[in-house]
């Protein structure tokens, strides 16, 4: 049984005789550092607690927030183990200090090869703009990354409304079919959110047109009554916001569903100005039956 414990060590094994060790720092060999760099992980490294033998640690290092949103982590990667150990897919979530999830990944440590027995390796991870649960600037003093050893793991697959089946042609639902065959496997994040598809003005009118797919990464099927969206630029901010409602929608677990949604225009807002080259819808609020 995998353990969680408060300075994020996993635990492999239900620990009897609880041995402590000091790991050695290990770097691996397609790592090329400065003589500063390696001084700043020599620094980070002897800040590390002592280990329980017989568990694997990520202990976050530093974090960088790039302009389009996504997140380069830096991280130990422990191994407490008397012997290699090799790892392969892992899901990694950074939480903030209130624990809320701001990023999670299903992370491939393959290249990573094994670890050697009583080390801890510094290592660099990619948490893209579509892994993040928010936008909002994580506190630099004040967050952690949790790992998990074994996540189930589920191949996403499209989730047509009989209306889109209707209105579709071949062509168009084999478009995508594509795009969901070549998104990351789903993760047990257990959440609702929406992926955007693309957006479209309409100056006569005066809306906004999204295309999103609604992902739903639980097991259960989530029957959507209403939902508030909020719609951000490419600067992160919200420009608009509208309520929907439905009558009798389900997205079906661990499904890609497409929708449609239309944010109208009041006078106050100047279609010109908004920056869309890169935009985001988010759930504000919803009405949801789960079974």
């Amino acid at each position: 049984m995998t353990k969680f414990t408060k300075d994020n060590t996993v635990d492999s094994t239900e620990v009897k005789d609880e041995r402590i060790y000091k790991t050695s720092l290990y770097y691996h060999h397609t790592w090329n550092i400065s003589d500063q760099e390696r001084y700043i992980y020599q620094y980070h490294h002897t800040k590390l607690p002592k280990m329980i033998e017989n568990q694997l640690s990520f202990s976050g290092i530093n974090f960088v927030e790039n302009e389009d949103h996504s997140i380069v982590l830096t991280a130990f990667i422990r191994n407490a183990f008397k012997k290699l150990i090799t790892l392969q897919n892992v899901v990694l979530t950074l939480v903030d200090g209130q624990n809320r999830k701001v990023a999670s990944k299903l992370v491939d440590l393959t290249d990573l090869g094994s670890l050697p027995p009583m080390t801890s390796v510094p290592w660099r991870f990619l948490f893209n703009t579509e892994d993040r649960f928010t936008l909002e600037a994580m506190d630099k003093e004040n967050w952690r990354v949790l790992v998990d050893l074994k996540p189930k793991l589920n191949k996403p697959t499209l989730d047509l409304d009989p209306l889109w089946e209707k209105q579709l042609n071949d062509t168009q639902i084999g478009a995508l079919q594509r795009i969901v065959d070549q998104q990351p496997t789903l993760v047990n994040k257990n959440d609702f959110n929406l992926m955007g598809l693309e957006l479209h003005s309409d100056k006569t009118k005066r809306e906004v047109i999204v295309n999103v797919f609604m992902r739903n990464t639980t097991e259960a099927v989530i029957h959507l009554d209403s939902i508030t969206l909020g719609l951000e630029d490419a600067f992160g901010s919200e420009v608009l916001r509208n309520d929907f409602s439905f009558d009798k929608f389900e997205v079906k677990p661990n499904t890609y569903k497409p929708w449609t949604f239309t944010f109208p225009l009041s006078e106050e807002h100047i279609i010109e100005e908004m920056d869309f080259r890169r935009w985001r819808v988010n759930p504000v609020n919803t009405q949801t039956l789960v079974n």
